[in-house]
């Protein structure tokens, strides 16, 4: 091999090796975990799936539920904006949990957190009260899809 066939041969690796050494690392984002929102699942209408500012029927059991991927977590935050100058306040009620578990209801902020303990369905049968007084119930409900901050929020009336 002659001197200028050697040039051009440690030419050729010196420019692959800068070129690969260059290269930008991979920014593929790792794949979400997916959380659905089915029309229902075991109560009646899921409050999860229905459209921001919903009208719910006082006393109706709805259901507040997801279907969750292996891995994936949701927490949902239910802030009450009724009106407190009523005697019985609006509120809702719940029982029947599957693979959601809630903490107590806050009264110092009005708001009570709901978790999923499990994957695949998750469901609690809850139901919205006014005590006689349609329409002066009114919620926030913000979503934490696999994260620590509100993915997304929606507002019900009752």
């Amino acid at each position: 091999m002659n001197c200028l066939m050697k040039t051009r041969y440690i030419l050729i690796i010196t420019c692959v090796i800068t070129a690969i050494s260059c290269s930008k690392p991979s920014t593929v984002a790792p794949p979400q975990k997916s959380i659905s929102y089915p029309d229902s699942i075991y109560y009646g209408k899921n409050i999860l799936s229905l459209p921001d500012s919903t009208f719910l029927d006082d006393t109706k059991n709805y259901d507040l539920g997801a279907s969750l991927e292996k891995d994936a977590n949701l927490i949902i935050v239910i802030s009450n904006l009724s009106s407190d100058t009523l005697q019985n306040y609006p509120i809702w009620y719940y029982n029947n949990n599957i693979g959601l578990s809630a903490q107590e209801y806050n009264s110092s902020n009005n708001t009570q957190r709901f978790f999923s303990t499990q994957s695949g369905k998750i469901d609690l049968q809850i139901q919205f009260l006014t005590f006689g007084n349609p329409g002066t119930g009114k919620c926030k409900i913000a979503f934490y899809e696999n994260s620590d901050t509100i993915t997304r929020t929606k507002y019900l009336k009752w």
